[in-house]
């Protein structure tokens, strides 16, 4: 069985973790600042549509907060990573902030 938590980070205000359980062990973990901007997102085991869960969760909460626009902060240069985001819509580009990442972003439509 599938369960997700949220908690607002208690040392930093305005950064989320997002957790995703299976059977009550974590097997996606996903960092948030705000509601609309994904810093990271870890899934362990790979391969088995934890993340594509937890994308889902995570741009839900965003139309939830009245957010329509949301981003994805450095994506390393993993080509593996970069065709995750773009198969679930994400438009990357080149990160001004950090040679040899990317970022990317989507628009949510209800």
């Amino acid at each position: 069985m599938l369960s997700f938590a949220e908690e607002e980070d208690e040392e930093e205000k305005g950064k989320w973790i997002y957790r995703l359980y299976e059977d009550s062990k974590v097997v996606c973990t996903a960092v948030l600042f705000g509601r609309g901007n994904l810093l990271s997102i870890c899934s362990n085991p790979k391969g088995k549509g934890f993340g594509k869960k937890m994308l889902e969760y995570f741009e839900k909460k965003a139309l939830e907060s009245n957010l329509h626009e949301v981003t994805v902060s450095a994506i390393a240069d993993d080509e593996r990573v970069k065709r995750f985001f773009e198969k679930n819509g994400y438009k990357l580009s080149p990160d001004s902030q950090c040679l040899g990442e990317s970022e990317g972003e989507k628009t949510l439509t209800t």
